[in-house]
């Protein structure tokens, strides 16, 4: 009796056709993914700020009435006075953010006031900012 063998294995249209497939999932789930990356950045990177903004209140009540200005920029001569001042340190943003505290303003006097500009490093125009009181 003879037996008839069957070649087992992929023929080269099924592994085209799975390719394809493979590649449009692709196409599809990694720009999710990087915009997943970038709105949880920008939510960090809002918390930092409003993180700021309580040292920055903190640091009013213990040194008379005055805020402290400065700049926290990972990639340029950063400043060093939010850091060492206020002893605040940004987490979880990956140094994608560069944090600007502008003091003085259109704030009515006696009272004072600042301003955190937060500014995405590869995208300039993409910024927010807090301003109290």
């Amino acid at each position: 009796m003879n037996k008839v063998y069957r070649a087992q294995g992929w023929t080269l249209v099924e592994l085209m056709v799975t390719v394809g497939i493979l590649g449009v999932l692709a196409s599809i789930a990694i720009p999710g993914y990087f915009g997943y990356i970038h709105t949880s950045q920008i939510t960090t990177a809002r918390a930092n700020a409003e993180q700021l903004a309580l040292f920055q209140e903190a640091f009013f009540y213990e040194n008379n009435g005055v805020y402290q200005a400065g700049t926290f920029d990972p990639t340029a001569a950063d400043d060093g006075s939010l850091t060492t001042a206020l002893q605040w340190q940004p987490s979880g943003d990956n140094d994608a953010f560069s944090y600007v505290v502008t003091t003085g303003g259109t704030c009515a006097p006696p009272a004072q006031c600042y301003t955190i500009t937060v500014t995405q490093i590869g995208d300039p125009t993409i910024t927010a900012s807090i301003t109290r009181p």
